[in-house]
């Protein structure tokens, strides 16, 4: 701006409903001041040194009060009556244009701490108004800090099955991206102009989007707000088609109208638990006898669970034990062993090739352990146990010599296979 500005060129506009010109405003005044932090340290002699620390903006206002016209379209003295009463921190801007047209132009939010209404006899009577500055002050070209508007937006798929809400937009200027807020709260998103912005999730029932552009020099322009209504929720179409106990009540075996990302399963009514879909066996071998009930939903990708079932079943009676079966392979190398403890209890120690089983209680805690201690290092340990009434394989791990590695679990009614090998 090379130009000389006029005094009657410098408009002051405050918010009310919209941006309108204060009423008669004679004199405005906009003091920025600075306020600063002593630095100085040993060192620095008898010179001063500062910093910035933090920085203030108040505007004085000054003309002849006069009543609002008829048409409510300026800003006078008694509006800022209303709003001091109110303590209420009002918008304003100020508009420099100088002879050229060129327009600088200032905003920020302000509280008023002053007003004056001076009565002379002979005289009109004058209304002076003091802000103080609360904020951020920006400062930009033109009188709109971002002169983009959302002019409307377009909601589409909110009667969909996948629930993906789509929303497009139309805008007027140049904005670099936009920021949306869903029903009123919450964290603000930002997005790119022109793409669809898709949204899922949202629930049944009435929403609502409220969508603001955002110019290249950061500031917002004009937003718009707009209310939809979601019919059709993201859904899981799949169900739960049945789940049957095997003849010894060790495990449950579940069917599903298609194969679910995971499922869920609870036993008693007690705790869920979540598992792959492609596990379709759930082991229950550690129930007591008597009456049980097993209940199990699918969980599609998407997160939403699908339709489940429940099955009411009896085990009549449970074995007081169960058998662990064995077999070690070992090298010819000394100082290798597999050993079995049952309750803390050494039960069996194996330094050679051999197969073979033992009988524990169910309910036992059981340890399975491998111990190669001697050169060379190529050799390899490995431990396997596997639930035979399941075929899972509860463990399994492979080590180079020289190492120690063990396996606890609770003995159930199953049969267990453990395999050691300390081969070369």
């Amino acid at each position: 701006m090379t130009n000389t500005i006029q005094g009657n060129d410098a408009v002051l506009s405050l918010y009310k409903n919209d941006w309108v010109v204060f009423l008669c405003a004679t004199d405005i005044g906009l003091q920025i001041d600075i306020d600063v932090l002593q630095t100085r340290g040993p060192g620095d002699g008898h010179w001063g040194k500062n910093t910035y620390q933090k920085i203030n903006y108040s505007i004085s206002l000054s003309g002849a009060l006069k009543m609002n016209n008829t048409s409510d379209t300026n800003f006078s003295g008694f509006d800022t009556l209303e709003n001091i009463k109110g303590f209420v921190h009002l918008p304003f801007r100020i508009s420099y244009i100088d002879d050229a047209d060129n327009v600088k132009s200032v905003q920020g939010q302000a509280m008023i701490t002053g007003l004056n209404f001076g009565a002379t006899a002979g005289s009109v009577v004058k209304n002076d108004v003091n802000f103080l500055g609360d904020g951020d002050l920006m400062y930009f070209d033109g009188y709109f800090p971002c002169e983009s508007t959302i002019s409307t937006i377009t909601i589409d798929g909110q009667t969909d099955e996948d629930g993906i809400v789509n929303v497009t937009f139309t805008y007027t200027g140049s904005p670099y991206q936009v920021k949306y807020q869903i029903d009123g709260a919450g964290m603000w998103f930002i997005a790119l102009v022109g793409p669809t912005i898709a949204i899922p999730g949202l629930p049944l029932g009435d929403h609502s989007i409220e969508m603001i552009p955002i110019c290249l020099n950061g500031y917002d322009g004009t937003g718009l707000t707009q209310a939809f209504e979601v019919t059709r929720a993201e859904t899981c179409t799949i169900t739960t088609t049945s789940i049957t106990i095997n003849d010894t009540s060790t495990t449950a075996t579940v069917l599903f109208s298609s194969a679910p990302g995971t499922f869920k399963y609870r036993i008693d009514s007690g705790s869920w638990f979540t598992v792959p879909g492609t596990s379709v066996i759930i082991p229950i071998s550690s129930l007591d006898a008597g009456d049980h009930t097993i209940e199990v939903v699918p969980i599609c990708s998407n997160g939403i669970s699908g339709t489940g079932t429940t099955l009411d079943f009896t085990i009549s009676s449970r074995p007081s034990t169960t058998t662990v079966s064995y077999s070690m392979a070992n090298d010819p190398y000394p100082d290798n062993y597999f050993q079995v403890f049952v309750n803390g209890i050494l039960r069996l120690n194996v330094a050679a090739t051999q197969s073979g089983s033992i009988v524990v209680n169910v309910g036992d805690n059981v340890k399975a352990a491998i111990h190669s201690g001697a050169p060379p290092a190529s050799r390899a340990l490995t431990l396997s146990v596997m639930n035979e009434g399941t075929d899972e394989i509860m463990y399994n791990h492979s080590a180079p010599s020289p190492a120690t590695f063990s396996f606890f679990w609770v003995a159930t009614a199953d049969t267990f296979q453990i395999t050691a090998t300390i081969s070369a």
